[in-house]
């Protein structure tokens, strides 16, 4: 988990300019409360066998931020999730600038799958190079 979250903050400040870094990767202790959350939303809980929640924290410039995933995930899902919700999260506290910033356009870089890689691209010109964030040929399924 810890190198997936590396090699999503070394793609972010390439693409951004911006310095992101990782401040760690814990397990989460999800408690009672949790239990309580699920009653309350009448769900059920993921049975502990099936999930390892975790936090990876971030610094994007100044700014801290948490992303929870399950490290249970695959190397590739698990790149995936953590891109999704710090991009989502940096957005939001940058105004709506597009993060990761697409070259020349408007909108940000999108995260997408090229075989078994996983590659932020343009959503519109594919004449922009695609930087590489994970290859499940080349990284197995490691977590």
């Amino acid at each position: 988990m810890r190198e997936v979250a590396d090699r999503l903050a070394a793609s972010l400040t390439v693409l951004s300019g911006i310095d992101v870094n990782v401040s760690d990767v814990s397990p989460v202790d999800l408690g009672p409360q949790t239990r309580e959350a699920a009653i309350f939303l009448g769900q059920e809980l993921t049975h502990p066998h099936d999930a390892i929640p975790c936090a990876a924290r971030f610094s994007v410039g100044s700014v801290e931020h948490t992303i929870h995933v399950n490290a249970k995930d695959g190397f590739c899902e698990v790149a995936r999730d953590l891109a999704a919700g710090l991009a989502d999260e940096v957005s939001t506290d940058i105004w709506g600038q597009p993060f990761p910033p697409c070259p020349d356009h408007s909108h940000p870089r999108q995260l997408n799958r090229r075989g078994a890689a996983l590659v932020w691209q343009c959503p519109r010109d594919e004449t922009h190079a695609p930087v590489l964030l994970v290859d499940r040929d080349k990284d197995g399924g490691r977590r």
